[in-house]
């Protein structure tokens, strides 16, 4: 800190206001008063409204400062509408003209984030009013601090504009990725290959008959396999648990004229035709045996739910959790093999999906279901066609959801699938992957540059706070005297009794 700087308790020039335990059963999102909760701090918005009554000193304005207590400790200016303050959000409320607002903004969060670091916790960590008030805040002469924000904001307002532009060119890299799988699956992003490639264009027809003949060769190998477990089932008595029945394939599946009518036009090597005809669909188990948290084991067969599903397509292994044998034995279904997909079928994440690999031994959720194409080597293109614009059309299309968004394995079967020859489909994963690479590449880059902006960013407030941003003007009022004018402020304050409490739990219970 500067020679010329003092410190004084943030307390000295600020009272620090806590919000209030406002009751969950008046939590909504259709009326009442927005709700800002810790999520929100950051927000110009809240995911809650508030219907009950409240006392008016907890109304938040544009432009309050705000601290969520919880978590990372983010300082923030509200940004949206009139707002409730919430429990575990509190509010800094300046009380004195000799420390400029922006000033006290601007050096809380280098402030917060050092408690953050110095905070030990084994879940979320938790801030208290009483720290906040205690923070040893730097204090310029009043004129520095005026200089020191508008250099600050100056600085900050050109890395804005640099950081709005990497976000621009990151949000066309995602438009980009959008329209090669748009135009992988209307068949134009292989219409050269196609030309180039007669002779291994197999028609879809021939295609759909040689995936039904293989599923009919498995089912049938399924049931010889099936009825000698029965027989042995039956000779060991009920020692042993009796062998699931073999699952009948779907067939006679097609896509109605009413629904053809509406589909976009394909190349005539190519043909539109069910999820259903191509896939076997597996549900998670939900029977008696379904196993909770305080089952899973250390190491074992992998237990597979949402949360391990990746951005890239990945089971994450460091968060997978497992399961003993002899608990996966006594599952009724949902068992993982080599080239399955698996698909999330409710909840916040529905539609996400992502391979198996490298696991080829493991079970799922019920929220999952297991998408097992045919043709194993189909995969990598059903997978991309699920993550394109026609396969995250069929989400809205068939999800059944009312509170919550929801999908069932008879509806992903129906989903209409443009159906091409397996070398093209091989082709258009490649093509896919090369250019996806060149957008990754990209995407790194740029999320490195903003990394080095926010890194700039810190450097520029370690200097403004340490006395080196901006040069020190010896005709300034000497800090000193100025922190002997807040001390007799908050002097004749306190003795005439305007000095600002927090509000307590009796005047919260005050109604409107």
């Amino acid at each position: 800190m500067a020679q010329r700087w003092e410190r004084v308790p943030l307390r000295y020039i600020a009272s620090v206001q806590n919000g209030f335990a406002f009751s969950s059963k008046h939590f909504n999102h259709e009326n009442g008063m927005p709700l800002i909760r810790i999520r929100d701090v950051r927000r110009d918005y809240t995911q809650n409204l508030y219907s009950g009554e409240y006392d008016s000193e907890y109304v938040i304005a544009k432009g309050d400062l705000l601290i969520g207590m919880d978590g990372d400790f983010h300082a923030a200016l509200w940004s949206g509408p009139d707002g409730l303050l919430n429990q575990r959000v509190c509010r800094i409320l300046r009380e004195t003209e000799f420390y400029s607002f922006r000033f006290l903004f601007l050096v809380l969060q280098p402030y917060l984030n050092a408690v953050n670091a110095e905070t030990s916790s084994v879940t979320v960590k938790h801030l208290s009013s009483r720290t906040v008030a205690e923070i040893p805040l730097p204090l310029p002469p009043l004129n520095e601090q005026k200089r020191i924000v508008g250099k600050i904001e100056g600085l900050f307002g050109d890395l804005d504009d640099g950081e709005e532009s990497l976000r621009r060119a990151r949000r066309k890299l995602g438009v980009y990725r959008q329209s090669l799988l748009k135009q992988a699956f209307e068949g134009k992003l292989t219409e050269a290959w196609r030309n180039n490639n007669p002779d291994q264009l197999e028609d879809p027809k021939h295609l759909l008959q040689r995936i039904q003949h293989e599923r009919i060769a498995r089912y049938e190998e399924s049931l010889r396999i099936w009825e000698v477990a029965l027989d042995n089932w039956k000779t060991d008595g009920e020692n042993t648990k009796r062998p699931p029945n073999p699952k009948r394939p779907t067939t006679g599946l097609s896509i109605s004229d009413e629904d053809a009518a509406e589909l976009p036009s394909l190349p005539n090597e190519w043909s539109w035709c069910v999820l259903a005809t191509i896939c076997d669909f597996l549900n998670g188990d939900r029977g008696k045996n379904y196993p909770n948290r305080n089952e899973y084991v250390a190491k074992g067969i992998p237990w597979i739910n949402t949360g391990h599903i990746q951005p890239d397509g990945s089971l994450s292994p460091d968060r997978m959790h497992y399961i003993t044998r002899k608990k996966f034995d006594s599952l009724s279904g949902g068992r993982i093999q080599k080239g399955d997909l698996v698909y999330c079928l409710r909840g916040a994440t529905f539609g996400k999906t992502a391979f198996v690999k490298p696991y080829i031994e493991g079970a799922i959720a019920s929220s999952l279901m297991i998408i097992r194409p045919v043709i194993p080597d189909s995969s990598e293109m059903i997978y991309r066609f699920l993550l394109s614009p026609l396969g995250k059309s069929q989400l809205k299309r068939f999800d059944n959801g009312s509170a919550q968004p929801n999908l069932s394995a008879v509806s992903v079967g129906l989903y209409q699938f443009p159906l091409c020859s397996l070398p093209e489909q091989k082709e258009i994963v490649r093509l896919l992957d090369e250019q996806f690479t060149v957008i990754a590449q990209n995407e790194s880059e740029i999320d490195a540059a903003l990394k080095g902006s926010e890194a700039l960013r810190q450097s520029i407030l370690k200097k403004a706070f340490s006395g080196r941003l901006v040069p020190q003007d010896p005709n300034d009022e000497p800090a000193g005297v100025l922190l002997e004018r807040i001390r007799a402020e908050r002097k004749v304050k306190s003795e005439m009794g305007k000095v600002k409490k927090k509000p307590t739990r009796k005047l919260a219970r005050k109604r409107k």
